[in-house]
């Protein structure tokens, strides 16, 4: 697969709440509209990641 179709899978990838798992909407909210907890992103793919990961389960990128 080449680094391209990584990078479309990535972004079409529905993000969840990492809490509660509940879908999130595009916005990027700063919280769970569900659930209320603080929500960080990684910066290189943007996937929903909870506060005391180190590295990026989406990408691997170190957050």
């Amino acid at each position: 697969m080449s680094k391209n179709n990584i990078s479309n899978d990535i972004k079409n990838k529905t993000n969840k709440c990492p809490y509660c798992d509940v879908k999130l909407n595009d916005t990027k909210l700063p919280f769970c509209s569900y659930c209320k907890i603080k929500i960080s992103y990684c910066k290189k793919c943007g996937h929903a990641v909870s506060n005391n990961l180190k590295v990026c389960p989406n990408c691997g990128e170190k957050l």
